[in-house]
């Protein structure tokens, strides 16, 4: 499972994965945060398909698995997860290019 977790409502977005529920992840990672953490949202996956999301959104990269937040990346997240927002860009890539790479995995 792909699991996409937030600190604060503008924060950092951590992608990762996890074989375990991502409900379960969140507590692991809250207890070790000095930020409240939410659950934006999981899809199915492998860590291949994370390593896919992490090239995709290396230039915002912030530290290991972490992310800045982005409006357009957020939009990407949501699709992911199956929620229907306006066509999401984030440089070349969009919510249906990067199901299909994940898909290629």
């Amino acid at each position: 499972m792909i699991y996409f977790i937030q600190a604060g409502p503008i924060g950092p977005v951590k992608v990762g994965y996890t074989k375990c529920e991502p409900k379960e992840r969140l507590r692991s990672l809250q207890t070790g945060s000095a930020f409240k953490l939410r659950l934006v949202g999981y899809c199915e996956g492998t860590k291949n398909g994370e390593a896919v999301l992490h090239r995709m959104f290396r230039s915002l990269r912030m530290e290991g698995e972490w992310f800045r937040f982005h409006i357009g990346t957020m939009k990407i997240i949501y699709e992911l997860c199956g929620f229907k927002l306006v066509r999401p860009v984030l440089g070349n890539y969009n919510a249906n290019n990067i199901r299909e790479a994940l898909n290629a995995i």
